[in-house]
């Protein structure tokens, strides 16, 4: 019975938007064994490694190496649609440089090409946080014959021309393919030599070597196009009182809902709110709730297109205080004893009022005075590692609120 299952998700897998896939397993959705380690791309079904060891991220894997969306070899990402997704090296090396080195993965087609037909081809890409070069001629070569020991000979059937360095969205590389043969596979990799390759620096966090190494997902060789990209031409929140209006608008198509985000570090969003896309204009606004949370809010907007893709809007941010000036907000509400208290609060302008934490039978545990503001408004941040783990107080003049620190 779990076989039939599988067989059916894949079937399904292949059929995207009412023309047929000819790619077997396009998104990584079915394995064999979650990955437990980098190199894994045998784990997953219908996949193979070509050339290096390309690598296979599934959230069913509890190593952080393939977890997903959080790896702790290449960076953060969630898949283009589904559970899974694919990474390789498409210029350098991990811990050093190595010219014209590259990883190549292979996979075969649902039924061979037809000789003069044109196939509409594309994949999407997203450059690993730790990369720290961003490059083009991302590729796919059709092929009859499984053949390891791929080299660059700057020759690829579909490419892409622009250098790609977006690393929190998946990028669509797409392109047209007149068959010459009754090719039965592709591969996947960058067969152009570093001298005709064009290649960026990028910052990242963590430098894992010379690389340009991408995240992949969601590819598609048929008859008919695949879904076009999204384009966010602007995303706006404006506060007024407890309330964030939002308003945005795209440019693309088969987006069938958004899902509104937020966080208060810019870093980690949670999930706010989930709304159907209105299919007779390309504006869309929402009204969100800020009760509860800080002074400053950053949102962004996911937009899902009817195959399960991801498109993230770039994030805004909001700002809110109560119409009269006078206000106090301690966020987060629960903060790690390692972390800290931010703390905002307004007071007469010029005027310095104390701040202090208390326990809950009101015993003053720390306090203290900020500098003159001449603004009247005040910023903290308050490590919490001399707290025990327990609910606390924090207090200016006659204003209170509670927060928890945890283990």
């Amino acid at each position: 019975m779990k076989r039939f299952s599988l067989l059916c998700c894949l079937l399904a897998a292949a059929l995207v938007g009412g023309a047929q896939n000819l790619v077997r397993n396009p998104s990584f959705e079915g394995y064999t064994n979650c990955p437990i380690s980098m190199s894994h791309m045998f784990d997953c079904i219908a996949w193979t490694q070509v050339a290096g060891t390309p690598d296979y991220f599934h959230t069913c894997s509890f190593h952080p190496l393939n977890s997903v969306p959080n790896n702790s070899c290449c960076g953060s990402q969630l898949p283009a649609s589904g559970q899974g997704y694919g990474g390789q090296i498409f210029y350098g090396a991990f811990n050093s440089f190595v010219v014209d080195f590259r990883e190549f993965t292979y996979v075969p087609l649902l039924s061979p090409l037809v000789v003069g037909s044109t196939y509409y081809v594309s994949f999407r890409v997203s450059l690993a946080d730790y990369s720290n070069r961003a490059i083009n001629r991302q590729g796919i070569k059709f092929c009859s014959t499984f053949a390891t020991g791929q080299i660059p000979n700057n020759i690829a059937d579909v490419y892409g021309t622009t250098v790609i360095t977006d690393k929190t969205n998946w990028v669509t590389v797409s392109g047209t393919y007149v068959a010459t043969a009754a090719h039965n596979a592709l591969m996947v990799g960058n067969w152009f030599q570093d001298v005709n390759t064009t290649v960026t620096t990028v910052p990242t966090t963590n430098v894992i070597g010379t690389i340009g190494y991408y995240y992949m997902d969601d590819f598609y060789v048929g008859l008919t196009p695949f879904v076009l990209p999204v384009t966010w031409h602007h995303v706006t929140a404006e506060a007024e009182g407890n309330l964030a209006h939002l308003d945005w608008e795209i440019e693309g198509e088969d987006i069938v809902s958004f899902v509104i985000e937020r966080s208060s570090d810019g870093i980690s969003f949670e999930e706010s709110q989930t709304l159907a896309a209105n299919p007779n204009t390309t504006s869309q606004s929402a009204v969100d709730t800020l009760a509860g949370l800080g002074p400053s809010v950053i949102y962004r907007i996911r937009g899902i297109d009817r195959n399960g893709g991801t498109h993230l809007s770039p994030t805004v941010e909001t700002k809110r205080y109560p119409s009269d000036g006078y206000f106090l907000s301690a966020y987060p509400s629960f903060v790690d004893h390692k972390g800290s208290l931010h703390v905002e609060y307004s007071a007469s302008t010029g005027q310095a009022t104390t701040w202090s934490i208390l326990s809950l039978d009101g015993k003053t545990l720390r306090k203290g005075s900020p500098a003159i503001a001449a603004s009247g408004q005040y910023k903290l941040e308050l490590p919490m590692e001399d707290l025990r783990a327990g609910t606390y107080l924090i207090r200016v003049g006659s204003m209170v609120q509670k927060f928890v620190v945890g283990e």
